[in-house]
């Protein structure tokens, strides 16, 4: 009787081991090969991804995430208007999945910085949430210094999906357009993004033209 009940308790250890304590886990690239663990993430799930990402440029990602709008998954992305950019924003290339995209334009004072996805039935059929410095784009993932946490916390996923939620309420939605008529807004959203950038960087030089002088 003594050795089932130590059986028993050995169990438990494990499970509340492997169950409980798996999460948070934390990444680092270019050193842990943060992209393959988004597109692992990406391949499993089975329900739905919600994604705020400041830039996409991985072509390799936003193919990912058509093949999981193809097999039944609802995919929403909420991004920055810099995605929008033709010349190197892979953003657009999500409305070819009928992925509903919505752009953030904060004007000159105000970007979408945000980078985290909500997949809502996961690992384990787990909520998971990822979040951090890291934007999908093959720089982040070959070169830059930035940080992945994934998390199963209930309080936290939900106070993210209540944020997604809000910035899909300020962002505008980007229909599909036939490729001829794709042109202008991607130059008007071009325009809007550099003189945002021209903009903030006359504003950061006078700061410091007056803590110089003053």
């Amino acid at each position: 009787m003594h050795h089932v009940k130590n059986k028993i308790i050995v169990f438990v250890l494990v499970w509340w081991i492997s169950n409980v304590l798996s999460f948070p886990e934390v990444y680092f690239s270019p050193d842990d090969n943060v992209r393959s663990k988004l597109i692992t993430l990406i391949r499993q799930e089975q329900d739905s991804i919600k994604m705020a990402v400041y830039l996409i440029t991985d072509k390799g990602i936003v193919e990912e995430l058509g093949k999981a709008k193809e097999r039944g998954v609802e995919v929403e992305v909420v991004a920055d208007v810099l995605s929008v950019d033709k010349n190197w924003g892979k953003v657009l290339l999500l409305k070819e999945y009928d992925i509903p995209v919505y752009v953030y334009d904060g004007g000159s004072q105000s970007i979408m910085h945000n980078k985290f996805f909500i997949f809502t039935k996961n690992k384990d059929d787990k909520k998971l949430l990822w979040t951090g410095s890291y934007n999908p784009t093959q720089k982040a993932d070959r070169y830059n210094r930035e940080n992945v946490i994934i998390e199963d916390n209930e309080s936290m996923i939900t106070a993210f999906e209540h944020e997604f939620n809000r910035l899909k309420k300020i962002s505008r939605r980007v229909h599909h357009r036939a490729k001829h008529t794709q042109e202008e807004p991607a130059t008007q959203d071009q325009i809007r993004r550099w003189k945002k950038y021209v903009e903030l960087t006359v504003t950061e030089l006078i700061d410091c033209l007056n803590k110089i002088l003053w």
